[in-house]
């Protein structure tokens, strides 16, 4: 009997197992921040982070903010295909 499986694999089962997957997708989330939203909005983007499925995005800049808003939906499809999960259902903009 063959009890071989990609590495791949049994990591992700790990992931699984240990319930650290959620995590990590969080963490890709924030790395996706810079190539989702542009350069010039990352520049104004003072700190960010995920909590119960929602990205907190703190910035400094009022207009980016205001341009943030209409584009929230868009934002989060692109956040979402980057990580290959639907690991964000909201933007707060702050």
């Amino acid at each position: 009997m063959n009890n071989e499986k990609p590495l791949k694999k049994v990591i992700e089962n790990m992931l699984e197992i240990y319930q650290l997957k959620g995590k990590i997708n969080e963490v890709r989330i924030v790395n996706a921040w810079a190539t989702a939203v542009g350069p010039m909005v990352n520049r104004h983007t003072d700190k960010l982070f995920v909590k119960n499925k929602r990205l907190y995005v703190y910035l400094t800049s009022s207009v980016i903010k205001n341009e943030l808003v209409f584009a929230r939906t868009e934002i989060i499809k692109r956040l979402n295909e980057a990580v290959g999960e639907n690991v964000i259902e909201e933007l707060v903009v702050k």
